[in-house]
């Protein structure tokens, strides 16, 4: 017994009528709109784990996404996790410049970062300070490990959720704009 697919004319029709960069941007659309609760689950799983508080706001503070063209196959690509967005210049009031000059060369540290999260969530070998030579320590892999992928299956239904109702939306814009 075959199934029948109701209203496939009707979105025959309307392919019919999109431009060559609709596929694009409907895709880039269904993407966007399964990031938002992939980020959510991954704010979830960040703030319900048991590392410290310094820890969980500079994680939460970088989570982000970035879509992107695969260079190989030339389709597009969601990444979802940490420090994956835009990198911006930070501003700094005069004082701060001055404190942060202030302690450089003293072996002090610059805390945890867009730049160096991912450090919580791989791990580090024994590092060293490249001027003195002194050790620096090393980072077990443990903080952070994990909880992204635990995140996306958690979310994974919401997510196939709102690409399917941000790709109808934009589908629908686009077709619009043949008629």
């Amino acid at each position: 017994m075959a199934e029948s697919i109701r209203g496939l004319n009707k979105m025959n029709r309307w392919l019919k009528r999109l431009a060559d960069s609709a596929p694009r941007k409907i895709s880039k659309a269904a993407m966007s709109g399964a990031a938002t609760p992939a980020k959510r689950a991954i704010r979830v799983v960040v703030q319900s784990s048991s590392i410290s508080s310094q820890l969980k706001k500079a994680a939460r503070q970088t989570i982000s996404h970035r879509i992107g063209v695969d260079k190989n196959t030339k389709e597009f690509g969601l990444k979802v996790g940490f420090s994956l967005g835009k990198r911006k210049g930070t501003k700094r009031s005069e004082k701060a410049a001055a404190r942060h000059l202030a302690g450089k060369g003293k072996g002090i540290g610059v805390g945890i970062s867009a730049s160096n999260v991912h450090w919580m969530a791989l791990g580090t070998n024994e590092r060293v300070q490249a001027t003195t030579g002194r050790k620096t320590g090393r980072i077990m892999p443990a903080p952070l490990g994990g909880m992204i992928e635990t995140a996306i299956i958690n979310a994974s239904g919401q997510m196939i959720m709102a690409a399917g109702h941000r790709a109808a939306v934009a589908l629908k814009r686009e077709a619009k704009k043949r008629r």
